[in-house]
């Protein structure tokens, strides 16, 4: 997006149809994230990271990476704001850093920034 977009629902149906949609794609990521953290401890078999042979460290760190890449689609998603983790509010697009932020967070943000001299962080 190019623009600054605040979505807010204000129909109580919808708004609980909203947070149960976030609530279920959260849920969806964090048990994926658990059957990854599953996959790292088979690889690691008790054993540290140093005593991993360079194959098996291999597969670790793409697992590692795997997990990363999951928390981070959830956070820059419009799920969840990536400031305060709150998944039951209107969010407000951020263009700067292409992530949803709830209009708390936003606004407290924006004027941060403003006063620093920074204001294109959160326009």
């Amino acid at each position: 997006m190019k623009k600054k977009k605040t979505i807010i629902i204000t129909n109580p149906f919808l708004q609980n149809a909203r947070n149960f949609l976030r609530k279920i794609i959260e849920i969806s990521v964090i048990e994926r994230k658990r059957e990854i953290r599953q996959e790292q401890k088979l690889v690691k078999s008790g054993r540290s990271i140093k005593e991993l042979s360079s194959k098996e460290l291999e597969q670790y760190r793409a697992l590692q990476k795997t997990e990363e890449n999951w928390k981070t689609l959830l956070v820059s998603s419009l799920c969840q704001c990536p400031a305060c983790n709150k998944t039951e509010s209107n969010m407000t697009y951020n263009t700067y850093d292409g992530r949803w932020y709830c209009k708390e967070c936003y606004d407290g943000n924006k004027e941060f920034h403003a006063k620093r001299g920074k204001s294109y962080y959160f326009p």
